[in-house]
């Protein structure tokens, strides 16, 4: 769950811990945070698209974030776009880590898409799943 004062938590530790719901400004629970999802044993929240790291409470969550709460990452299908050299990625994470450079033969092409599937960008090519092009390293 997000919580405004501690961020994407435990559920059931949170009702533990805070049993009266304080009044909390700007902070993790507000209409741009979406739901809360579990990575590599981290509580993880997204704002705008983006990981909140300020909102993520977990071990591991100094920089470099795993590439599953980054590149990859995913509410719903509009998250996702191919990128040629990189498959199926997070708009965000493109926006700012793209490699802008045209490339030939690579996961652009006609009858491929992303899907978002269990907060995955996932690769499609002619409606079956493009492992080649899904959560690709480089």
């Amino acid at each position: 769950m997000n919580s405004c004062s501690q961020g994407a938590v435990n559920a059931t530790w949170y009702s533990k811990e805070f049993a009266i719901k304080t009044e909390c400004l700007d902070g993790c629970d507000g209409p741009a945070t979406s739901s809360v999802r579990c990575v590599n044993k981290i509580c993880a929240t997204f704002q705008f698209g983006k990981y909140a790291a300020h909102c993520s409470r977990g071990q591991n969550i100094q920089p470099p974030y795993p590439l599953e709460l980054t590149k990859f990452s995913c509410d719903r299908n509009t998250d996702c776009l191919m990128h040629c050299a990189h498959g199926a990625v997070n708009r965000s994470w493109n926006n700012t880590n793209g490699n802008k450079d045209a490339c030939e033969d690579g996961c652009v092409g006609e009858g491929t898409y992303p899907r978002c599937e269990k907060h995955i960008c996932t690769a499609y090519r002619d409606d079956k799943p493009y492992a080649e092009c899904t959560k690709v390293m480089e």
